[in-house]
């Protein structure tokens, strides 16, 4: 992250000198080679803040995925980083790689999950979203609601 960032700065720069040359007239018909490197520069710098982007959007989606499953993230935070990065998420000499915005979103995720979750204490919303393939399942149900027809019998 801190090199694509480094980038993004340096290709700032560069536009900002570029321009500068130019005194605030740039006219892009009468500098086609400067328009041209201006643009590639510009194109430069938003593919990397979509990259930036998308890891963040990544690393978040973990975050929530292990607050769903009830995982501490204190315990597990090397495990959001190897998720992401590739890595097996092991321990590396004690240290986490969750950062502490991480660590306050998931705590926020948190409460926000056991309020929604609250809300409907007779149904267990951590269960399988996955329909069952067999041809009979075996249904458990909290109340009786007595026999019940659907359009299949």
């Amino acid at each position: 992250m801190r090199t694509a960032v480094r980038e993004v700065r340096a290709l700032d720069a560069n536009v900002a000198n570029r321009l500068a040359e130019y005194g605030g007239s740039f006219d892009p018909a009468s500098e086609p080679g400067a328009a041209a490197a201006l643009l590639v520069e510009y194109v430069s710098m938003r593919r990397n803040k979509r990259c930036l982007l998308a890891y963040h959007r990544q690393r978040a989606e973990k975050v929530q995925e292990m607050v769903w499953k009830g995982v501490d993230l204190l315990d597990e935070g090397n495990a959001v980083a190897g998720a992401v990065d590739g890595e097996d998420g092991g321990e590396r000499a004690g240290s986490t790689n969750v950062s502490p915005e991480e660590e306050e979103y998931a705590r926020a995720y948190s409460e926000l999950l056991a309020a929604y979750k609250g809300r409907w204490t007779d149904v267990d919303l951590t269960g399988s979203l996955e329909p069952p393939r067999d041809l009979f399942i075996d249904v458990r149900v909290l109340k009786d609601a007595g026999e019940i027809q659907t359009e299949y019998g």
